[in-house]
């Protein structure tokens, strides 16, 4: 690490600001060239994961000339990407003080107080951005993004309406349209946005599709073979899993590829005539399709989706966590599930902590179990460890070797609560009583308002009224299941 770098790297944004003087641009010869490829190199780091490297050179950087509003526009964008928007606020009000018609230091700047969730200030900036340059679809899709972050679907959809009035062909703002619109039940209007996410550029970390094959249409299937093409999660996978029966009926051999962690769970249900684990060779077919490109078939509007059970665990595992259960009746059997998948960007915005949990359901009468599976598992033996009295939990989610065990233990419990929505999708086609706790914004399949989806019969939903509210929902949901309990008092 250079000097430069070990004097910079610890210092606030605020006091990097306080050191701009008059003589900054004229410290180096070729300032703005200079600084350019420095930011550069700060931007490859950030793009690497490598927060860390990326702020140190990034402070370099902006030490070069403190006085070109692009340099903090710079450092605010590494500054937001490593999950600091309250500093990156800062510098993107900095350049907006050196330059405050740009256009896009504005919304870099709701970007950032979106990410803050200060959708207020947020949606303010965005409207200056678009006043400054009222036909830049990267601008507007920045506000239309801010809009459904804040709740506004409908202003929201309007916005990718005026981006796509501009460039038609945009699949991020074809898919963000979708979005909106099967967020607010329009199914039918949002299905050909939502196919979007198949565009090139569109599909982050997903197997490539099986382009040598024709893409199902809607062609007869009788007597052809179809691949089903693994995407999305887990959660995902188990959602679309209802129609592959109707595939079958409709004449197809269907072929299912799917993660090493599905394969005994779907074999025991027979979902389809063929599994394949992803990574391994795919057999010859007929046609091809992505698997959550089935429901738009199936389903135009909410009075077409049946949210009856369409699974069930493998006999044979529901003896494996007999040991560990307590009898069938008194104490209810709880379980609990606090995380789902760490690598999701989102997953911050759907995780709670797992002593809330404990507050919240640990009542007289109840005997929780863990399901949690992933680094968020040691969280519970570290709160174990932390407290005088440990807490009644049984960690069955230690004792799953795939979604087959997971389905097994939840089928002997008599209700599961989750943050999970991948546990939620599951529990849910199992037909088990499942609570799913749900921030501002969950995701579009749970709709807007309501305790109730269409999707699965046997699933409640509890809302934050705002962002990260979860005391809120913990407060709901712990007062629902006294209510619960106090009906089983005999």
């Amino acid at each position: 690490m250079s000097a430069l770098s070990e004097a910079r790297v610890e210092r606030p944004v605020e006091e990097i600001s306080a050191d701009t003087t008059a003589g900054g641009a004229q410290a180096f010869g070729g300032a703005a060239d200079l600084q350019k490829a420095v930011f550069d190199r700060a931007a490859r780091a950030a793009e690497r994961g490598d927060f860390s490297e990326a702020l140190i050179i990034a402070a370099e950087g902006l030490v070069i000339d403190r006085l070109r509003p692009e340099a903090w526009c710079a450092y605010g964008q590494i500054l937001r990407q490593s999950g600091r928007p309250r500093d990156a606020a800062h510098c993107f009000s900095r350049a907006i003080e050196l330059s405050p018609n740009d256009a896009g230091f504005w919304s870099e700047l709701g970007g950032a107080f979106n990410m803050s969730k200060a959708f207020t200030r947020s949606l303010a900036c965005h409207e200056r951005a678009i006043g400054l340059a009222p036909n830049n679809t990267e601008l507007l899709h920045n506000y239309g993004a801010a809009l459904m972050q804040a709740g506004r679907e409908e202003a929201a959809a309007e916005m990718f309406d005026r981006v796509l009035a501009l460039r038609p062909a945009s699949p991020r703002a074809q898919w963000e349209r979708g979005v909106c619109r099967l967020r607010l039940g329009d199914y039918a209007g949002g299905w050909p946005g939502y196919e979007a996410r198949l565009k090139p550029g569109m599909r982050a970390a997903q197997p490539p599709a099986p382009l040598s094959l024709p893409k199902w249409a809607g062609e007869s299937l009788d007597g052809r073979t179809l691949l089903v093409a693994a995407e999305q999660g887990l959660g995902d996978m188990i959602w679309c899993a209802r129609y592959l029966r109707s595939l079958r009926r409709m004449g197809a051999r269907v072929i299912l590829q799917c993660g090493v962690e599905l394969v005994e769970l779907f074999k025991a249900n027979a979902v389809a005539d063929q599994l394949v684990v992803l990574g391994q060779e795919l057999p010859a077919a007929d046609f091809y399709i992505d698997m959550c490109s089935l429901p738009p078939f199936f389903v135009r509007s909410a009075a077409d989706i049946d949210g009856a059970a369409y699974l069930s665990a493998p006999e044979e595992r529901r003896s494996k966590f007999a040991p560990w259960l307590t009898p069938p009746g008194a104490p209810l059997r709880i379980g609990i599930n606090w995380s789902g998948n760490p690598r999701f960007p989102g997953n911050r915005d759907r995780s709670a902590d797992v002593g809330q949990f404990i507050h919240a359901f640990d009542q007289p009468g109840v005997q929780l179990y863990s399901l949690q599976k992933g680094p968020a598992a040691s969280e519970l033996s570290a709160l174990s460890m932390a407290r005088l009295a440990r807490p009644r939990v049984v960690d069955l989610g230690a004792l799953f070797d795939d979604l087959a065990d997971a389905a097994a233990a939840c089928m002997e419990l008599d209700l599961v609560v989750t943050t999970c929505t991948s546990m939620a999708h599951l529990c849910g086609a199992l037909g088990v009583p499942v609570w799913l706790l749900l921030n501002f914004r969950g995701y579009w399949l749970w709709g807007l308002t309501g305790q109730h989806t269409p999707w699965y019969r046997s699933m409640s939903l509890i809302r934050a009224e705002r962002w990260n509210d979860w005391g809120g929902v913990f407060d709901c949901a712990g007062a629902r299941l006294q209510e619960l309990l106090s009906y089983r008092v005999v």
